[in-house]
């Protein structure tokens, strides 16, 4: 089981039903599987579609997407075709929220009061 349907399971069992079909569609892998992008492309909902941008952009902090698939390309060379194409397709998915949400990529930032958050939760650990 992949880290997207793992975490999906857990939000159903915290009683967040609603938000574990968003999270199990989110792993960048999903991007370079034709039948599923295809699928998840065509139906997709906006929140699943964040989640899973979200995911293309952040790592411990907010990066530019082209600096996470370049991390993705040095720990996992074995793949370059795969890579290409899911940041192809990551590319789309980044013009398209961000269309919807008025921005342009590089206006994308993290929010004064995430880091404040954030570090309450490590704290509460």
């Amino acid at each position: 089981m992949g880290h997207g349907h793992a975490g999906a399971d857990w939000l159903v069992g915290l009683g967040y039903g609603e938000l574990g079909p968003v999270v199990a569609d989110h792993p960048v892998t999903r991007l370079a599987d034709e039948p599923t992008w295809r699928r998840w492309w065509n139906d997709a909902s906006i929140e699943a579609r964040v989640v899973s941008y979200a995911d293309k952009r952040v790592t411990s902090e907010l990066v530019p997407m082209a600096a996470r698939f370049a991390d993705w390309r040095r720990r996992y060379p074995e793949v370059p075709e795969r890579t290409a194409l899911a940041e192809e397709r990551a590319q789309l998915l980044e013009q398209d929220v961000c269309m919807a949400g008025g921005l342009r990529p590089e206006d994308v930032e993290r929010l004064a009061w995430a880091a404040e958050a954030i570090e309450r939760v490590r704290q509460a650990r």
